[in-house]
């Protein structure tokens, strides 16, 4: 059975242009090929063309190897970033929620 890929928005197909536009830059600049690119990855000429391309039907490790040949792989901490900050002072962070096992007796319930 073949899993159907959800359309990709307009927002999106333009976000990963813009991705694969960046992974071209930086292949150039390293003065490879596409073919080099592709060998180094373990995948296809045409493959590679599409993740350059920014087509949304490339693997996620795909990307993920690209951008540490390239030497950008640090560059992911800034995809999809959460504020620390905002995190610590949450109120829902620090609470910590545990279920009561009902069959356990409660503090109130022990009387020895």
């Amino acid at each position: 059975m073949t899993r159907k890929l959800l359309p990709v928005d307009d927002a999106g197909k333009n976000a990963l242009a813009e991705l694969g536009n960046r992974l071209r830059t930086l292949r150039i600049m390293r003065s490879d090929t596409m073919a080099q690119m592709a060998q180094r990855l373990q995948c296809s000429l045409s493959t590679y063309a599409a993740l350059e391309k920014g087509e949304a039907t490339t693997q996620i490790g795909l990307l993920v190897n690209a951008l540490g040949i390239l030497g950008c792989l640090d560059s992911l901490s800034a995809v999809a970033p959460v504020p620390v900050e905002s995190l610590i002072k949450s109120e829902a962070m620090r609470k910590r929620v545990r279920k009561v096992n009902p069959t356990l007796p409660t503090d109130e319930e022990i009387d020895f």
